[in-house]
């Protein structure tokens, strides 16, 4: 996944961001990484996190990126970009999960 995507208004790269990438691992739903990646980012318990729910509808999500058959990328092309607990997540068709969130130093 391509974490270029994150540049500020002029085109160039953030510096006063944390930034993270990950892939969903077989078995996990996306929304899984999702919370997962934003609670590594921010240091935040994922039971103080705000419910993903309030954010967007999980179980769209879950099925939108969904593996297809036979364990392959989901049937999804492009990507979805949204902010969840102050952090802007961007969300592969490959099940990759990007997330960028203020520095916390």
């Amino acid at each position: 996944m391509n974490e270029d995507r994150f540049r500020d208004a002029r085109g160039d790269p953030t510096e006063f961001f944390d930034r993270a990438s990950r892939e969903t691992p077989p078995g996990e739903d996306v929304s899984t990484t999702v919370v997962l990646i934003v609670e590594e980012l921010t240091g935040t318990p994922m039971e103080e996190l705000p419910l993903l729910e309030r954010t967007i509808d999980v179980e769209s999500l879950n099925d939108l990126f969904r593996p297809g058959s036979q364990g392959g990328p989901s049937n999804a092309i492009g990507t979805l970009r949204f902010d969840y607990a102050g952090c802007t997540v961007i969300v592969d068709s490959d099940g990759g999960v990007v997330a960028r969130c203020p520095n916390r130093r």
